[in-house]
């Protein structure tokens, strides 16, 4: 027997009061997201309760994934689907703050990017390994979103890219995936600088450290970003590995002299967005500690790599 069921099984052999009965369910529901339709059908109260705590963060992936250890927030697409099907899809939706879809198969991408339309309220989105991100780009475009994760060039299927278009109007966090795409056109700065809002953005390396495009490419993104992007806070490159920063680091010694230049490393992304999207430590806010404390002094203005 699950710890779930296990809770379950108290609740139905015992009248508790309804606060310590609200927090047993609410813990379950945390606990392993994928009981939320069984939860849900126990009685309305706990469909009242736990609706739109479990709708608020989403994270839909594939199976393997929704099975690894720490992973109670993850659930798979069909799952996702139901959860929409079985509340009538409007209401579900309108509880999404923040959503992640990675690595789910071609044949779902189509079914989630029509079920995204009802997350109107959505803003905080990620579309990780994405076959077709452009699917998505309908729906994204009604949400009042701040933050987002994707392609830039795959989720506007290679088309010209309006910089005014409405997924940037409110945008703050920009986390644009490989540095090579937009290295290989020096026109991407300049564009970055019309989006109202912006604070942050990042870009990763290739995993094996072996980048595409020259590296004259790269400093000239990340120095015309730098430059044109008053409103700028922080900007970060993404390391998969360790081992990785240190051939990295020494090719931008600008970064020592632009507090808001941070290097660091990020194993598992899904894993770090769930931490950000659940109040906790992600990237970013690692990039920001280290911004602050080189912009107070507390450490070497040259010292841009974070742990």
């Amino acid at each position: 027997m699950s710890a779930v069921q296990g809770m379950l099984s108290c609740v139905k052999e015992a009248a508790l009061p309804y606060d310590l009965e609200r927090e047993i369910f609410e813990f379950a529901a945390f606990t392993d997201a994928q009981t939320i339709l069984k939860l849900i059908l126990v009685a309305h109260r706990v469909k009242t309760w736990i609706e739109p705590l479990l709708s608020r963060i989403v994270s839909v992936t594939d199976p393997d994934r929704v099975k690894e250890p720490a992973s109670g927030r993850r659930i798979t697409g069909e799952t996702f689907l139901e959860m929409l099907d079985l509340r009538n899809g409007a209401s579900a939706g309108n509880h999404v703050r923040h959503i992640s879809i990675a690595n789910i198969t071609s044949t779902d991408e189509l079914a989630l990017a029509r079920a995204l339309s009802s997350c109107v309220h959505a803003v905080n989105v990620a579309l990780f390994n994405i076959i077709e991100p452009h699917l998505f780009l309908r729906s994204i475009a009604k949400m009042p979103l701040q933050r987002l994760a994707a392609d830039l060039p795959l989720l506007f299927a290679g088309a010209n890219i309006d910089m005014n278009h409405s997924i940037f109007s409110r945008l703050t966090h920009l986390d644009l995936f490989d540095i090579d795409v937009y290295a290989a056109d020096s026109r991407w700065p300049q564009r970055f600088s019309h989006i109202p809002f912006l604070t942050h953005i990042s870009f990763n390396f290739h995993p094996l450290g072996i980048p595409t495009q020259p590296v004259s490419s790269h400093r000239m993104l990340l120095s015309g970003i730098l430059q044109d992007c008053k409103q700028l806070e922080v900007l970060v490159l993404i390391c998969a590995e360790e081992r990785l920063v240190k051939s990295i680091s020494d090719k931008y010694p600008f970064f020592a002299e632009d507090t808001r230049s941070v290097i660091l490393v990020v194993a598992d992304f899904l894993q770090d967005w769930e931490a950000g999207a659940s109040g906790g430590i992600d990237y970013w806010r690692r990039a920001e500690i280290g911004v602050r404390k080189r912009q107070l002094g507390q450490i070497s203005g040259s010292a841009y790599v974070v742990a």
